[in-house]
């Protein structure tokens, strides 16, 4: 075919439509495979994040509930408790009360032991009172005939006392009574004013700890809806962009916005639940001191409920306190709290849903994070949020779902390939094939157009009369030389289609190597002769008698073309010998064609074994043939399980047919 060019540029470009419109779509299947991706990694983080918020706010409120009890305990201790023994008063107002006022003198110098003196908690370290020239005493620590008595009356012990001593000595260097009354000066209001209830008459100021930050934020989400949420109309991702990144960023904007709230709403309600039970204690436990009685006597009356005042929980360095005024005196009465010990039970607490937490002190200068603070004690929570994200990602079940997309495209994408692959494979195979069909029919045209005509010139000749009779046997052996260029001719064709087709079916016989030359020997002797080559046939004698099971018209037919090319190709040769050897070894057989020509050029040795392809020396020489020879002798060698390799003989060339005993 002359214009194959042209059928490669179609096929190039048809195939490159086809890629430029695959990448386009498989561009857009990356890209919405990405952005299903990061709205699925925008889910997953969001749903570990809320998992997290509600591990944090379970926390909060277990660590409340933790410290509740002693922060109500401590708020409800009368003023007078920090005296180690303080005087029982007598007020009767009944007849009951007059007959018993018989012992009122001796009453009125009784005292009774404080409960703090005798009752320590684990997580106190001290119980003390600080005055304006920061002499401290403790109800733990009585002076002079109280401490022998205490003593006396087992109500403590001299360890306890070294002990107290010492903490004491340790409260001297680090608390002071101006720090500590710049630290209770607390706000005249509470966030629980006009709130209803046994408690709602007392002027009291707020029994939950008081930051100023928190009364700000507080007083900011005391509304309807938080200013961060966005309106109905925002919250409608569709009506804004179809993107479905700007969708799952919405989400995420949404879903924070609600945990904001959530968080607003969570800190309000503990706060809440603090301020109520620590003011009810308080309140229960000024009333019940004041006025009640114990063994029939009646407690001394403490404070006046509209001059009652809280402990306020402080932080002065390190030490965790508890603090308040004692309005008649102006003295500060402290609870000094073992915050380590606290903490380490904080910490143990919660280790099941925030492992490795740690606390951090709320302070005017700490930068407070609402949604981590207690509401019971100045302290707020520190979360390391990636670690935790990360354990959370290992815990939480496979939410991500695999997509089908790359898979599919990855599948036509291979397809295409095979599909460009066997295409290009089968129009290659086309061209060769027609190729091969102009080839042979112009080398067969060609090849039968001599012979045909001298056949047709001869013929009519001898017709007419018009040969002489001393030159009939010449032109008569002529035309026998053609139908036998013919017949050859005829047959190599026959015989390379019929191995296009498949291997023959032809049975294979057993005979010796003497046995196979008796037959065609003389045939390559005759076609030697008629190009005036003289044949030479060498086999050894313990060659001769060996056997060989294989095709012996197809040997005949392999090395006759063999001879022939010898023929055509060593004709201008000095030497004019074509020998033909039989070699064996072990189980093989080497039938070797040897001439003494000019050989064959590199550039022909590459392509002689084409089919309808000829050596450059033939084409010049115009040498008869078709260019088949060669190659059918390689595929019939094939066939017979052998192989047909050519060797330079310098000079000419060696063609070795290899084949196997049987």
């Amino acid at each position: 075919m002359k214009r194959t060019w042209q059928i490669w540029s179609l096929f190039f470009l048809c195939l490159l439509a086809v890629a430029i419109a695959m990448s386009w779509l498989s561009l857009k299947t990356f890209q919405l495979e990405s952005l299903r991706e990061a709205n699925q990694a925008g889910i997953e983080l969001a749903s570990r994040e809320a998992e997290l918020q509600e591990r944090i706010s379970s926390a909060l409120y277990r660590l409340d509930l933790k410290m509740l009890p002693l922060v109500a305990q401590e708020a409800a201790q009368p003023q007078y408790f920090y005296q180690s023994y303080f005087k029982v008063a007598s007020t009767p107002h009944s007849e009951d009360q007059q007959q018993q006022q018989t012992t009122a003198t001796d009453l009125q110098e009784q005292f009774l032991a404080s409960p703090l003196l005798s009752e320590p908690s684990q997580w106190v370290r001290l119980h003390f009172e600080i005055d304006a020239e920061n002499r401290i005493t403790s109800p733990r620590f009585p002076e002079g005939k109280q401490r022998t008595e205490a003593i006396q009356n087992e109500q403590v012990s001299p360890e306890s006392l070294t002990q107290t001593k010492a903490r004491i000595d340790e409260a001297r260097k680090l608390f002071d009574y101006q720090t500590l009354a710049t630290k209770t000066a607390l706000p005249p209001n509470s966030l629980l004013a006009g709130s209803n209830g046994p408690w709602s008459n007392l002027n009291t100021t707020t029994l939950a700890y008081s930051m100023p930050a928190v009364d700000n934020f507080l007083s900011q989400i005391n509304t309807p809806q938080s200013a961060d949420l966005p309106s109905p109309d925002e919250q409608s991702p569709i009506q804004q962009t179809d993107s479905p990144a700007v969708q799952s960023n919405d989400r995420i904007k949404q879903q924070r916005a609600r945990a904001d709230q959530r968080i607003n709403s969570e800190l309000t309600q503990r706060r809440n639940s603090t301020q109520e039970v620590a003011q009810l204690n308080a309140y229960l436990g000024n009333n019940v001191y004041n006025g009640a009685q114990i063994s029939g006597l009646n407690l001394p009356l403490a404070i006046e409920p509209n001059d009652f005042l809280p402990m306020q929980p402080i932080w002065l360095g390190e030490n965790l306190v508890m603090a308040r005024r004692v309005s008649d005196r102006g003295a500060i009465q402290c609870c000094w709290l073992d915050w380590p010990k606290i903490r380490s039970e904080l910490q143990n607490e919660v280790a099941e849903v925030l492992p490795d937490v740690q606390f951090e002190a709320v302070t005017a200068e700490t930068e407070l994070k609402i949604g981590t603070a207690l509401t019971t004690i100045p302290v707020q929570i520190i979360v390391d949020r990636p670690k935790m994200l990360t354990m959370l990602a290992w815990d939480a079940p496979e939410l991500k779902t695999s997509s089908a997309l790359p898979i599919s495209l990855f599948a036509a994408w291979c397809c295409l390939g095979l599909a460009a692959i066997a295409s290009a494979l089968l129009l290659h195979g086309v061209i060769r094939l027609s190729e091969r069909r102009a080839a042979f029919v112009s080398a067969v045209t060609h090849e039968l157009r001599t012979p045909l005509t001298t056949f047709r010139m001869y013929s009519e000749m001898l017709a007419d009369g018009m040969v002489a009779p001393e030159k009939q046997q010449q032109y008569a052996n002529t035309l026998k030389t053609q139908a036998d260029r013919l017949a050859h001719l005829v047959d190599n064709v026959l015989q390379f289609a019929r191995l296009e087709r498949g291997p023959a079916k032809i049975a294979s016989e057993c005979v010796t190597i003497a046995e196979l030359f008796d037959r065609f020997g003389s045939r390559l002797r005759e076609r030697a002769v008629d190009s005036q080559m003289q044949l030479e046939i060498e086999i050894d004698d313990d060659v001769a008698g060996l056997s060989i099971v294989t095709q012996a018209a197809t040997i005949e037919q392999i090395l006759f073309n063999l001879v022939d090319n010898a023929c055509k190709y060593a004709q201008t040769a000095s030497d004019k010998r074509i020998i033909v050897s039989v070699d064996s070894s072990a189980n093989r057989f080497r039938f070797c064609v040897r001439d003494f020509g000019p050989g064959i050029l590199p550039s022909d040795r590459k392509r002689m074994y084409q089919p309808f392809q000829q050596s450059q020396s033939a084409t010049a020489n115009a040498i008869p043939g078709v260019g088949l020879g060669l190659a059918l002798c390689k595929r019939m060698a094939r066939s017979l399980g052998g192989n047909l390799v050519d060797e330079p003989g310098n000079p000419g060339m060696i063609f070795v047919l290899d084949l196997p005993r049987s």
